[in-house]
C-alpha cells in the first residue's frame, strides 16, 4: 500500500510540473514580441535612433526560462522538424542562445560605432 502512495504522489507530482511548464504564463513576456532570428541576423543599426533601438534589443532578449522552453519543446516535438522546418529551427536556435547571441552581437556594434 505505501508504494501505491508513493506512485501516486510522483505521478501527480509530475502531472503538475509539466501542466506549469507548459501553461503559457511561464513561457513568455506579455512586455514584447521576439524578433524571428532571421530578422535579427539582417538587422542593420541607425545611430539616430540608439537609445530606442538598445532599449528594444534588450526586451527582446530571451529569458533562461524561455530558453529551457524552447529545448523542451524541441525535444518533445521532433516530428516538427519535418512537418514545420522554419519553426523548428527558429525555437531550436532560442533553445541554443542564438537570440541572445545576435542581440548582444547588436548592441555591441551599436556601443562601437554610435557615440
Amino acid at each position: 500500500m505505501k508504494k501505491l502512495e508513493l506512485r501516486s504522489v510522483i505521478v501527480f507530482g509530475t502531472c503538475a510540473i509539466v501542466v506549469s511548464l507548459f501553461s503559457g504564463c511561464a513561457t513568455q513576456r506579455p512586455d514584447r514580441v521576439p524578433m524571428r532570428e532571421v530578422d535579427l541576423a539582417n538587422w542593420h543599426h541607425d545611430c539616430r535612433y540608439k537609445q530606442e533601438q538598445v532599449a528594444m534589443l534588450q526586451r527582446m532578449r530571451l529569458t533562461r526560462d524561455e530558453q529551457i522552453m524552447a529545448q523542451l519543446s524541441v525535444l518533445a516535438q521532433p516530428w516538427k522538424r519535418y512537418t514545420h522546418p522554419a519553426e523548428f529551427r527558429e525555437v531550436s536556435m532560442q533553445g541554443m542562445g542564438q537570440t541572445n547571441w545576435y542581440i548582444n552581437y547588436h548592441l555591441t556594434l551599436l556601443a562601437r560605432d554610435c557615440p
